[in-house]
Formats: C-alpha cells, structure tokens, sequence
C-alpha cells in the first residue's frame, strides 16, 4: 500500500470535509460500500497482534475498533489478541503460538526494522505476506511511524486502522487485485483519507464477498483437519 499524503496538506482540505467538496468545487466520491447489516457469528477471524512499534495502547484500542467497523460492514467478525511483547532488543518475528486456519499475526513495526525484507519505499505504509509454514497467508505488517507521518485530514489512529484492514484485507483476497478506489486502492489519495477521517473508507461489495467466501473455507478447512487429527489420535 503507499501514499502519497505528506503533512504539507493545507487547512482548506480540512475544510472541505465538512462541505463534501474539494476546493475549487470538484465533487469527491467515497468508497461506494453499503452495511449489509449482517454479520455472520461464525464468520469470525483472530488477529494477533504484536505491537513491536510500541504503539500507546489508547490509540492502538481505536485503531482496532476502527478496523473492526470496517469488517463489521463487510460482513465479517474479527477479535483481537494482543500479544505482550518482553523485549524490543530481539526483533526476529518469530511465530510465538501456533495458528489455526481463522488466525492471522498482525505485527507492528517501525520502517526501519524490516527493510531487509524488501518493503522499505518510504510511501509504503504496510504490506502482507504468506508464512512459509503455513498455507494460507497469515502475516500483515503496519509501518506505525509512516502511518503518523501520513496524518493530516485523517487523525492518525484512523489511518493506522484503515492500513490494519488494508493488510488484511490482502490476507483475505489473496490475488485478487487492489481496488480503484476505497480502502483497497494501492496508492491512497487525498480522497480516500477523507473518506478516513469520516469513517466510510471500506471494502467493496465484491472484496467483501470474496472475503466471507475465503473465511468460510479457513473454517471448513480447519474443521476438516481437526476431524482427520481426532481421527488419528483414536
């Protein structure tokens, strides 16, 4: 994911938010995603989150009920684990615990921790990857300290929880590609931070389809081996 938004954003900007215009009177548009009311219980992922960045826990708590809403709306269930973390002296990102199917790490870092493993374009605000231990993708990471450069229309727990359920959001879609606009867009303009600071940047109804359908084949997927492990244990 990158952005373009750097904090030379002007004070008219803020002030178009309010009146749904772009300066000059250009209209601009939001992600086009309606609630559906629905969430499924059963369609319920788990994100473990380690928060090597130190991330203060009050706007990190906003973060994650910010992302929350935006999977709420797309029908899905996610629940946090935080993960405590002992020391900042070893960053080897070792898995800590196992994973089920339904289970994801969510780790957050500062840049400069990770630029050996090739994400290190300053635009770059996250990416997500797959565990080589696992088959489905498991691992989104979050740049906390480019995520607080990128504030401006947006406060910055907004933006840090959006870019949580963009990374995601790529675990779940797996190749299914970025989006034009709204949430999934590679590169975030300053329309969809104002769609941020409103709360309305979300998945499309398609991403959002596609996201139930892959939850629900980790499901099926993880009850068929825990049938095959009772099995084998009899």
């Amino acid at each position: 994911m990158r952005s373009s938004l750097r904090n030379s954003i002007a004070v008219g900007f803020l002030m178009a938010i309010g009146k749904g215009i772009l300066p000059g009177g250009v209209d601009f548009s939001f992600a086009k995603t309606q609630p559906n009311g629905l969430v499924e219980p059963s369609l319920t992922i788990t994100a473990h989150v380690y928060n090597y960045a130190r991330v203060e826990r009050a706007p990190l708590a906003l973060a994650e009920k910010e992302a929350t809403k935006i999977f709420q709306r797309a029908g899905l269930r996610i629940e946090w684990e935080n993960v405590p973390i002992s020391s900042l002296q070893s960053t080897n990102f070792a898995d800590e615990s196992p994973l089920s199917s339904t289970d994801i790490y969510l780790r957050i870092v500062l840049s400069s921790a990770v630029g050996a493993l090739g994400h290190d374009r300053e635009e770059t605000l996250g990416f997500a990857l797959a565990s080589s231990k696992r088959r489905a993708t498991s691992d989104a990471w979050v740049f906390s300290d480019r995520v607080e450069a990128a504030q401006g229309i947006a406060p910055w727990h907004a933006i840090l929880g959006d870019a949580m359920a963009h990374e995601i959001g790529h675990l779940l879609l797996g190749s299914y590609p970025h989006s034009f606009s709204g949430l999934m867009r590679a590169e975030w303009r300053w329309e969809e931070y104002v769609s941020s600071a409103q709360g309305r940047l979300l998945f499309t109804p398609r991403e959002a389809e596609l996201m139930r359908a892959e939850v629900l084949a980790r499901i099926r997927q993880q009850n068929t081996t825990q049938r095959v492990g009772s099995f084998l244990a009899k």
